[in-house]
């Protein structure tokens, strides 16, 4: 564990630095964006650094809930699980926050009143997006639905092919429409649906590329907090 905090520059004092607790909402209306995965792989990240973590599941498909219970068979009690409808996501992140140091919540794939709840109580909305047209427009009606909360949105390249002129192109685009882009991204790999399925994060497992990017990513939400 020390050699991963002294890998990433995270020492004690900047773990125990957060004022309160940090909520994460991951959301997007489009299904399909690796939303769960990338909710998971922060939350075994998190766990990783040392931090006490909570997962709320309000998404039907309850593929949280699933990992979770994976994770139970493997005798790992971190994270905490809380589940309910979306409706219910203000009263599950004020029960989460009082014992946890982050929690995050995975939002059904959709746009309207239910996942405003769980907005309206986040530090950050985080919206996964991966580089193609589809998604592309998809973020612009999620963006479109939450311009109220637009100061709590970030941003986050999903499942980026290496050395694509096409990804590289789409994100340039995004960039300078000055969106709330997260400077570091995850690529596309194997090893984040491969951890996931058996119940882990790829943090919890052998140094990789996967694992890189799921740090940097993490670091960077904390200098948020």
């Amino acid at each position: 564990m020390f050699g991963i905090l002294k890998r990433y520059h995270i020492n004690d004092s900047y773990r125990r630095s957060l004022l309160g607790t940090f909520v994460i909402t991951v959301a997007q209306q489009k299904g399909g964006v690796g939303k769960t995965t990338l909710a998971t792989q922060l939350a075994s990240a998190f766990h990783c650094l040392s931090y006490h973590v909570a997962i709320i599941d309000v998404d039907p498909q309850q593929s949280m809930t699933r990992w979770h219970e994976l994770r139970q068979k493997l005798d790992i009690h971190n994270p905490i699980l809380l589940k309910g409808s979306a409706w219910q996501a203000d009263s599950l992140i004020k029960k989460a926050t009082q014992d946890h140091d982050i929690v995050l919540v995975d939002c059904p794939p959709r746009a309207d009143a239910k996942v405003s709840v769980a907005f309206r109580a986040s530090d950050i909305i985080l919206l996964p997006c991966q580089p193609a047209a589809a998604d592309v427009w998809a973020l612009d009606d999620t963006l479109n639905f939450i311009q109220s909360h637009m100061d709590k949105v970030k941003i986050v390249m999903n499942r980026v092919p290496p050395r694509s002129k096409k990804s590289k192109l789409i994100i340039d685009a995004l960039t300078k429409r000055h969106l709330p882009l997260c400077h570091h991204y995850l690529g596309n790999r194997t090893a984040f649906g491969d951890s996931m399925s058996e119940g882990l994060g790829v943090a919890e497992g052998r140094s990789c590329p996967a694992q890189d990017e799921i740090y940097q990513l993490a670091k960077e939400l904390l200098r948020v907090a």
